[in-house]
This record gives C-alpha cells, structure tokens and sequence, in this order.
C-alpha cells in the first residue's frame, strides 16, 4: 500500500522553484519529498531545489536549475555560456541542456558536480538581470560573450541561433561578439566560435529561419535572405530567402504566421500572387531541417521554376 500525501500542492503551483528549507516551513518532510518526486509531482532541480513545473520544457527547466544553482552561492557565482543565454531571454535550438554552466567570478579554481559546471572567468564581464518568473536577481555573464562561450563549448548553429536573435534585438552589435571573441583568443573551441559569429545575421527572424539557412549553406546554395518579391498585383511581399540565380522563393513554414484568424487564407492568397509572376514557392517545415529533405525540395523548385520560364 502506497504511503499517504497528506499536502495541498495548490498552494505551491504559483512557485517556480523552492529550497528544501522552504518545504520545511511549511510542514514538507524530506519523506515528503521523496514521495512527491516519486510520484512526479515535483522535479528536483538542484542539492535542496526542487519545482512543481513537472511540465516545463527543457528551456524552462534548465533555467530553473541555473537559478537553483546559483542560489546556493549568491553573488559568487554567474550564469556562463548556453545557461546564460536562455537567461538573457535568447533562443537555442539542438543545444544540450543537460549542464547547467556558472561562471566564478574571483578566488578558488573551478569545478564541477553533478549536472553543474564551474569555471574561473573572472575576465569575463557580468551583469545582474532581474526575472518576471521567478521575480529574482541573478547575474550573468554579458549577452555577447554568453552567445561565443556557447559556440566554443556546445552545438555552435545553436550559438548562431542565438547570435542571430541578440543581433535582431540588438542586445549585441558586431563589434561586441568580435570583442568577445578576442577576450577567448587562443582558447580551445574559438575556431568553431570564429565561424559560427562569421555568418550570424540579424535579418534572420527565428530560430527555424536560422536553421533552414545553416543548411542551405552546408549544401552550398546561395540564396539572400527577407528579399521583397514584387507580385503579379503590383505588391511587394518580404520573403524569407530567394535562391540566388533562380526564380525560387524559399519560405520557413514555421506555423505561427497561422495562429490569427484568417491568417492562413492571407498566406494562401500571398502566395498566389508570388506564384502568378513566375516564382515558384518553396516551403520548408521543422520536420523537414534536414540536408537531405531541404535538398530535394529546393532541387525540385528549381525544375518547376525552369518549366515555367
């Protein structure tokens, strides 16, 4: 027979992320919490954290682990690398979660625990950020050497899908990432930071975008991105890329440019009117991001374009 729970988790369905000693004041045992991370209903984030969000993504949990991280050394500690980005607020798209990355500001060497990486980047600048959710204080390494730290030590189009965010939202210019990358000259993994910060660009409107032209590149097309097509009406109509050399428009079809009402029988009829002056559509989905898929689609976009010409 299964021990009994005798807790309301209601109460705590408004709280991110809570210590051990929280749980005690109000009454949760440590066999308590056993019980509940047995059962699901909380996830342990850190030694002593724990979070009811039993249904966050990774994004969200990794962020709550860098926050229990960080909590239990404050003001020693900063959020570094991949773990800093999702705290600046960025995207990250194929990057592994599973080490929450700090940054030691001064004294002692760095470290590493389950789950937790430590290491001493005392010359690398810091700042405080305040969340919404959780209202808390955190600090973290800048935006810029953030986003390059992440090139050198995780999947680097994950950096660029970073990079090309910040640059859109102009939380770093170029000179900041180039300064960045000098601050880590000579270190291992600046080669591949160097190449990632070489084709990151703001004209690149989401992750998927980012992704789909990393491909392109891998399979040597050129093509120009947020290029205006003019149609068969008169109208001029931003489209993602345009295949250099042909009359092929490439479009990530990412869904959200459906969630409003009427919103697909607007894309439907842009796109007739790209199609009526002789351009020829191609559209790629998230389950399409491979070489191989994107290949064939844009090879047979170019056939359709060819025929129609």
């Amino acid at each position: 027979m299964k021990p009994r729970l005798r807790l309301d988790l209601s109460t705590l369905s408004d709280i991110p992320y809570f210590s051990r000693a929280q749980a005690r004041e109000w009454g949760i045992s440590d066999h308590d919490l056993r019980l509940l991370i047995a059962r699901g209903l909380i996830v342990r984030l850190d030694r002593g954290w724990f979070t009811t969000r039993v249904g966050a993504t990774p994004e969200e949990l990794h962020l709550l682990r860098t926050i229990a991280a960080l909590s239990m050394h404050p003001g020693a500690l900063a959020a570094a690398r991949h773990s800093a980005v999702i705290l600046h607020g960025l995207p990250l798209a194929r990057a592994d979660l599973s080490l929450v990355e700090l940054a030691r500001r001064s004294g002692g060497h760095g470290r590493s625990r389950a789950a937790v990486r430590e290491t001493q980047m005392a010359a690398v600048p810091v700042r405080q950020i305040e969340l919404d959710d959780p209202k808390t204080r955190v600090l973290v390494t800048d935006p810029a050497h953030s986003i390059v730290a992440t090139a050198m030590t995780n999947n680097p189009v994950s950096a660029v899908v970073a990079g090309d965010a910040a640059l859109r939202a102009r939380l770093v210019s170029d000179a900041d990432l180039r300064s960045a990358l000098d601050t880590y000259s000579g270190c291992p993994g600046i080669e591949a930071a160097r190449a990632a910060v070489g084709v990151m660009d703001r004209r690149h409107e989401s992750p998927g975008e980012t992704l789909l032209a990393d491909i392109l590149r891998q399979l040597g097309w050129l093509v120009t991105p947020q290029f205006q097509v003019r149609s068969a009406s008169g109208r001029r109509y931003r489209v993602d890329f345009v295949l250099e050399g042909h009359r092929v428009v490439i479009e990530f079809d990412g869904q959200i440019k459906y969630k409003t009402p009427g919103a697909r029988a607007a894309q439907e009829r842009r796109e007739l009117d790209i199609l009526a002056t002789g351009w020829v559509v191609v559209r790629i989905d998230w389950g399409e991001l491979d070489p191989a898929a994107v290949d064939a689609k844009v090879r047979e976009g170019i056939r359709l374009a060819t025929l129609a010409a």
